[in-house]
């Protein structure tokens, strides 16, 4: 979503965001902000990749943290990411905590906990059914 805030806010760029289904809605919510649609594909870049070109799309992103740039080839790029991130610390004059802040008065912030439950076996039949 840094990278998503990085091209719509501090660049000022306008365009379509492509992401998967499996990606953060909140990317929608930062959208709507800036006045972009998203669209949204099945999971894979082989989704993504087309929807960029016909869409002449600013960014697209997948769940697995691959972003690709429209103005860049339509595929992931790991090192323009990393570069992007820094020129959005550097533009911004802001530290990455400082970075999620603004994000998260932005958007609702995106709570996550994982409970492990565990089970005795003799019990995982019964809890299964």
């Amino acid at each position: 979503m840094l990278l998503c805030f990085h091209q719509l806010d501090i660049l000022g760029k306008k365009g379509h965001i492509i992401r998967s289904i499996t990606m953060t809605s909140k990317i929608d919510e930062l959208a709507k902000l800036y006045g972009v649609s998203t669209i949204i594909t099945p999971i894979g870049f082989k989704y993504l990749a087309p929807k960029m070109i016909e869409s002449n799309a600013l960014i697209a992103g997948e769940e697995s943290g691959g972003y690709a740039y429209g103005f860049h080839i339509p595929e992931r790029d790991g090192i323009l990411s990393g570069l992007m991130i820094l020129d959005l610390i550097v533009k911004s004059q802001k530290n990455v905590d400082e970075l999620i802040n603004i994000l998260h008065n932005k958007v609702t912030p995106l709570i996550y906990e994982r409970k492990d439950i565990h089970i005795d076996p003799s019990e995982k039949q019964k809890v299964c059914t």
